[in-house]
């Protein structure tokens, strides 16, 4: 009937809260490696992000960028030639929504999916020569050696301090050790 009826009642107030949770979304970029070749392995594409997206019911899953908001930033650590690895990083990371307004602080940006660059070494196999001659008091050595596997990379060289020796009757290894590579590195 529209009357009011407050006066018979305590009425005490426990509030709610009401949460809005920074959104997550993922940036990333893929993994690569290769085996060293002298050549930059180099990726040239840009950092990649989650989207919005929406199941069955057109209801929003709660992640990735919101549609109209843009990610900016630079991806660096995108070149690597000799053997190792490096992890892709992205420097001056912004989200920007329709406006240009940087709303990133709405976001929980997590960078874990940033891939890694790697240079495997490259398999050679060198292999001393051998020598064979009867006994005559005078040390058997033989400097010549070659690559019998694998192969140098184009305009880079190797050279090797062959130092077996034997004088007296058996065998003994023909050993060699690296002295010399690429102009002396």
């Amino acid at each position: 009937d529209g009357r009011d009826v407050t006066h018979n009642f305590n009425i005490s107030y426990k509030f709610g809260n009401l949460i809005i949770n920074r959104r997550p979304i993922r940036i990333k970029s893929p993994s690569n490696s290769k085996v060293y070749d002298g050549t930059p392995l180099t990726y040239d594409g840009d950092f990649e992000y989650d989207k919005q997206e929406t199941d069955e019911h057109g209801n929003d899953n709660e992640q990735g960028l919101l549609e109209g908001h843009t990610v900016v930033g630079t991806l660096e650590n995108t070149s690597i030639t000799d053997v190792g690895s490096i992890r892709m990083t992205v420097n001056d990371l912004k989200i920007l929504d329709e406006k240009g307004v940087d709303v990133t602080s709405y976001y929980d940006v997590y960078k874990t999916d940033l891939g890694v660059l790697k240079v495997n070494k490259r398999n050679i196999t060198v292999t001393s020569a051998s020598a064979l001659k009867n006994y005559d008091g005078t040390p058997l050595t033989d400097s010549g050696y070659s690559v019998s596997e694998g192969g140098l990379v184009s305009g880079e060289q190797l050279y090797f301090d062959v130092t077996g020796t034997i004088t007296e009757p058996g065998s003994t290894p023909n050993t060699m050790s690296t002295i010399y590579k690429n102009g002396g590195k």
